[in-house]
């Protein structure tokens, strides 16, 4: 409830700020390919690595104001196979995220955005090797977004990842990932084709 009304907050006051008010509202549905790679060491020093390659969707809720800034909602979602470290056969994973974006157009062929998540959950699936198991925290990401058609815009993402809590049977000492881990490098690329409306 305290990160949506900080959410909520920032919003209104960024459109306030940004003369959004009165202006146009954005409806970009999406779709893409995500990698992320995840490096796991271990208090004992060990390194498991975990790596994904999948399409992903997602959609962007918001407004652009008459001087081009865009302030936007978004979800993702994105599913797949993950190769984890020692395991021959590969994982299914699911990825979620939702969060803000604050963007500014360039003369309508070009937006830059930042944003930051409400919520970014990585949930390894069950098999008979592993369990599930959940990884979780914020994460910062930066874009750039071409037009290239009236309607058809190409996107291009880095997102840097923070996971700090972590839920699974393996993880009986609590949910801070320090309690497991010395240090979690994790990131992702992604590129995705999108539709503003």
């Amino acid at each position: 409830m305290k990160k949506l009304i900080i959410t909520i907050s920032f919003l209104l006051s960024t459109a306030a700020h940004a003369g959004i008010f009165g202006s146009s509202f954005l409806v970009e549905p999406y779709v893409g390919y995500n990698t992320e790679n995840t490096k796991l060491t271990d208090l004992s020093n060990n390194l498991i690595e975990i790596k994904t390659a999948s399409p992903n969707l997602g959609l962007k809720l918001g407004f652009r104001s008459m001087m081009g800034i865009d302030v936007n909602l978004f979800g993702e979602l994105t599913q797949g196979k993950a190769q984890v470290t020692g395991l021959i056969d590969k994982n299914n994973f699911t990825k979620t995220a939702s969060g803000v974006q604050l963007g500014v157009n360039s003369l309508g062929a070009v937006k830059m955005f930042l944003g930051a998540t409400l919520s970014n959950d990585f949930k390894l699936a069950q098999s008979s090797l592993i369990n599930e198991t959940t990884f979780s925290g914020p994460s910062y990401h930066v874009g750039l977004l071409i037009r290239t058609l009236s309607y058809l815009n190409i996107g291009l993402q880095y997102t840097l990842n923070q996971y700090n809590k972590v839920k699974g049977a393996n993880y009986t000492l609590g949910e801070s990932t320090e309690k497991y881990y010395s240090k979690i490098d994790t990131q992702n690329y992604s590129i995705y084709l999108s539709s503003t409306f």
